[in-house]
Formats: structure tokens, sequence, C-alpha cells
């Protein structure tokens, strides 16, 4: 289903657990998706809940104050620094 979105192309949130709601993983489908960053962003819900795949590549991006963040499941991970935890505003 080419050029059609899936519900495996939106994200959604998974907190950490109840007693951390605002600390959040980024999931799309079966995949969760690694924040490629060295620091600790400052994002929120709406930001990461927004986040869109870039066409052809295993790869999304949210838009964050400080400037896009990049995401990227396990596999496509290769030297970055990533978190898989976020928290959120």
């Amino acid at each position: 289903l080419l050029g059609r979105a899936t519900k495996e192309d939106h994200a959604r949130l998974e907190p950490i657990d109840q007693t951390h709601p605002n600390t959040v993983a980024v999931v799309c489908g079966p995949l969760v998706l690694f924040a490629m960053t060295e620091g600790i962003p400052v994002v929120t819900r709406r930001q990461l809940l927004s986040a869109g795949r870039l066409p052809g590549l295993p790869a999304w991006h949210a838009g964050t104050s400080s400037g896009p963040l990049s995401l990227l499941p396990f596999t496509g991970i290769e030297d970055q620094a990533y978190t898989t935890y976020l928290t959120v505003s």
C-alpha cells in the first residue's frame, strides 16, 4: 500500500511505568524508536506523537524547540549516541 499511512506509521508513547507517566518510549507498530542524541532533548508529547517517517528509510523525525530529533529502530543504530526513554512535558 504505497502512499497510504498504516497503523505502523504512527507513533505512540509508552510510559516506563505508572509512577513516571512523563518518561516515555516512542513506539511505532512493533518498533521501539530510539532518539539519536547525546544530550537530554526538551520535547513535548505532541512533538513526539507528530514524528514522521522519512520516505523509504527506517528513520523518523520529530520537530523540537531545539531542532529536529532523529528516531531510529535498534537495527538502524550504528555508533550513534541514543536514548530509549524521553521525558515529556
